[in-house]
C-alpha cells in the first residue's frame, strides 16, 4: 500500500534542522549502504526505503540493477555525510539498486557537513570522527569518547610502522586500518563479548572497550619490554592465549 510508505528524508531538511555550515571533502571511501538514508535533490522520486515513487525512472533503475547483478563496476556515488548518515548527491538509482539487491557496501566520494559550532560537544565529536574516517577510510567505528578516534589513529600509526618493518615495505594507513580490524580488534572483540566487559564501562560502546583493552595490554608490554620491543601482534596474541587458557580451566 503506497500510502504507508514513509517519505524520503531530504538533505535540505537536515541542513535546516542542524544548521549545517562548514564542510570538508573526505575523498573516496567505502560506505555502508544501510547508512544512506536520504537524497539531496531526488528525494521526491523515492520513499524512505529507496523504492521508486516516480515511474518515469523505472527503466533506468532496471538497467542499473541488471548491470549491478552482472558485476559491472560503477563509478563511486556522490554522498553528503551528516553525522553518521548519508544523503545521495549523485547516484540515487545506484543506491536504490544496491539496497534492493541486498548489497552491504558501496564506493562513494563523500563530503561531510558540520553543525553550528555553538553545539560544541557535538562539533568536537564529529570533527574527531571525521578526521579519523578521512585518514583511514573506515566509517564503521562508533566510539562514545571522541578522543578515542584520535587515540586509535595514533595506535594505527605505530602499528603501521611495525607492519612496515615486518613486511619490508611501506604500507598505506587505510590498508593498515583493515589489517588492524581483522588481526588486532576482532580477536579482542571476541574476548570482550565473551566476558561481558562492556558492563564494566557504563556509557561506553563496545568499540570503546575493545580499544581500551588493546591499549591496556599493549601498554603493559611496553612497560615490560620497552617501547622499541613492544608489538601489537604479540601483545594481542598473549592476551588471546591467556584468555583461552583461562576458559579451558573452567
Amino acid at each position: 500500500m503506497d500510502w504507508l510508505r514513509r517519505p524520503m528524508p531530504s538533505f535540505d531538511q537536515a541542513k535546516a534542522k542542524l544548521n549545517l555550515q562548514d564542510s570538508c571533502d573526505l575523498g573516496v571511501m567505502t560506505v555502508e549502504v544501510d547508512r544512506i538514508i536520504g537524497s539531496v535533490g531526488r528525494w521526491r522520486d523515492f520513499d524512505a526505503s529507496f523504492r521508486l515513487t516516480n515511474p518515469a525512472t523505472k527503466r533506468r533503475f532496471e538497467i542499473i540493477s541488471q548491470k549491478m547483478q552482472e558485476g559491472y563496476e560503477f563509478p563511486p556515488v556522490e554522498l553528503y555525510k551528516v553525522q553518521d548518515r548519508y544523503y545521495v548527491a549523485d547516484g540515487n538509482h545506484r543506491v536504490a539498486a544496491a539496497k534492493s539487491l541486498g548489497v552491504h557496501y558501496i564506493d562513494a566520494h563523500v563530503r561531510e557537513f558540520f553543525a553550528d559550532p555553538e553545539h560544541e560537544a557535538a562539533t568536537v565529536y564529529w570533527a574527531e570522527r571525521s578526521a579519523f574516517e578521512k585518514a583511514t577510510g573506515r566509517s564503521d567505528l562508533d566510539f562514545a569518547r571522541p578522543d578515542h578516534y584520535r587515540r586509535l589513529l595514533s595506535a594505527l600509526d605505530r602499528f603501521r610502522r611495525q607492519e612496515t618493518k615486518r613486511h619490508g615495505y611501506d604500507l598505506e594507513l587505510p590498508a593498515v586500518a583493515q589489517t588492524w580490524k581483522q588481526d588486532i580488534a576482532t580477536p579482542v572483540r571476541r574476548i570482550v563479548r565473551r566476558e561481558g566487559l562492556t558492563k564494566q564501562f557504563p556509557g561506553w560502546t563496545e568499540d570503546d572497550v575493545v580499544l581500551h583493552t588493546i591499549r591496556q595490554n599493549y601498554g603493559l608490554m611496553r612497560a615490560i619490554r620497552g617501547p622499541e620491543l613492544a608489538n601489537y601482534r604479540e601483545a594481542i596474541a598473549e592476551l588471546v592465549e591467556t584468555h583461552n587458557e583461562r576458559v579451558a580451566s573452567w
